[in-house]
């Protein structure tokens, strides 16, 4: 493996650590249900209601992100491309998510 994909995996691997550490400090904090709320509201407001549409957004910003690292040889992009890919993954494992309340008369 190239010194490239080695540098930007350990990028990607600060940036989930990063995450992780604001995510549990939201937890810790009770600030987690907020900021959810504002997460909610940012994509609706920037997709509409669309399910799909977030994944999209995020996947050709992955793209983007990963072909301009890769071409310009600078590892922190080429992680910050492959840590919004997970998160992508993350966004559409949640619009796989039915609630079982919405069928309900």
């Amino acid at each position: 493996m190239s010194d490239l994909f080695k540098q930007a995996f350990t990028v990607a691997g600060i940036i989930g650590f990063v995450f992780l550490f604001f995510l549990g400090t939201s937890i810790i904090t009770g600030n987690l249900n907020t900021i959810l709320l504002q997460q909610r509201k940012f994509w609706t407001g920037l997709c509409g209601e669309r399910a799909d549409a977030p994944v999209c957004v995020l996947a050709l910003l992955a793209l983007g992100l990963i072909m301009t690292g890769y071409f310009i040889q600078n590892p922190w992009v080429l992680g910050a491309g492959l840590s919004t890919t997970v998160f992508c993954y993350f966004k559409y494992r949640e619009t796989l998510v039915r609630d079982p309340f919405d069928e309900r008369d």
